[in-house]
């Protein structure tokens, strides 16, 4: 069935008998969408072993020369790039940028290593340590819902917070997962 065939029902189930039939469709159709995503991944687990080793080859390849590509660039910065920052050669353009900067932790140090040095750092005259470290404020909405009950929903609603609960509809079959390539062939 094509995408564009499927019809979507907007009738209401009313009778115990309805939603039982209703929910053996759903569960057919989720025994056969599993089936052909299971098929999907299959084929496509050969695919990519297929290609896999090939690729890796080619990314570290890639890489290395990168490297070298970027020594170079490095080096030869002043004298072969200057105001342009691009050079034409004749299989390949070369683009050669500076980032921007930006903060790394030394290895072997931890998060919690570095704040608790900057905010013991102190330059004559100036806590300079302290303002390298961000104390950032948020709603802890974790403790909003274990105390819910504290206030009223309009109360709550004054606060600019409401506080909701999703609804979900879970419908598992309980037949042969074969069963819908059965009824596919038939």
């Amino acid at each position: 069935m094509s995408k564009s065939t499927i019809k979507t029902e907007t009738a209401v189930i009313a009778t115990r008998e309805e939603m039982a039939e209703l929910a053996g469709d759903i569960a057919a159709l989720q025994n056969e969408l599993n089936a052909l995503t299971t098929q999907k991944n299959v084929e496509l687990d050969r695919v990519n072993q297929h290609y896999a080793k090939r690729l890796e080859n080619l990314d570290v390849l890639i890489k290395a020369k990168m490297k070298l590509a970027l020594d170079w660039c490095t080096r030869n910065e002043a004298s072969e790039f200057r105001d342009w920052r691009t050079i034409d050669f004749q299989r390949a353009t070369v683009q050669f940028r500076r980032g921007n900067w930006e903060v790394q932790l030394r290895s072997n140090w931890k998060v919690i290593d570095v704040l608790k040095a900057l905010k013991s750092f102190l330059l004559p005259g100036k806590p300079a340590g302290t303002r390298w470290v961000r104390s950032v404020e948020e709603i802890n909405k974790e403790m909003i819902i274990q105390e819910r009950a504290t206030l009223t929903a309009e109360e709550w609603h004054a606060l600019g917070i409401k506080i909701v609960r999703g609804k979900s509809v879970i419908i598992e079959g309980k037949g042969d997962p074969v069963e819908s390539k059965t009824r596919e062939a038939a």
